[in-house]
């Protein structure tokens, strides 16, 4: 999953919220604890430890633990070409960020990327949960939009850390 930022005003994604329509190419540091929503595989390891996996990246992470990305200091800020369109997102001031854990802005829009899991491997008897997390107070981020979801364009952060807090809604009939 990447993230895509703006580093110009655009009046086209007037729909999102305010502070995701302010240009940033330079990572926020959060002032306070950020609430967002993940969106992860759960899986039992032998030992009965319950942990939770990233779909998109061979990532695993554990509740209550604050998780930090070494790689976040050489983030990837690229312009993307491997479609089209990025040429022209290009051309507008849009670039793209990859290293870093991504999250989605609230709880709905982390709902239809559940929804999107759930259904593309229900035939594998995988589980996934939404996971409230925080975006700890002191972290670098960025925020802007997500292109992968079905429903179109989806607000969200990347950010160097994270501190996964609570399981919201889970396809586990075992959860917690």
């Amino acid at each position: 999953m990447c993230l895509t930022v703006f580093n110009s005003e655009k009046d086209m994604f007037a729909n999102f919220p305010k502070e995701f329509s302010q240009p940033t190419s330079d990572p926020l540091v959060a002032e306070e604890d950020i609430i967002c929503y993940k969106v992860l595989e759960v899986k039992m390891e032998g030992t009965g430890v319950k942990l939770y996996h990233s779909p998109y990246y061979p990532y695993t992470y554990g509740k209550n633990e604050v998780y930090t990305e070494r790689a976040f200091d050489k983030t990837q800020i690229y312009y993307n070409e491997r479609k089209p369109i990025w040429e022209q997102w290009k051309m507008w001031g849009y670039i793209t960020v990859d290293y870093g854990f991504h999250t989605f802005y609230n709880m709905e829009l982390a709902i239809m990327e559940y929804q999107y899991w759930t259904r593309r491997n229900s035939f594998r008897n995988r589980d996934y949960c939404i996971m409230k997390c925080v975006i700890p107070k002191g972290s670098r981020y960025y925020r802007g939009f997500i292109v992968q979801t079905e429903k179109g364009d989806q607000v969200g952060y990347c950010s160097e850390s994270i501190k996964l807090i609570e399981v919201m809604l889970s396809s586990e009939s075992h959860e917690n």
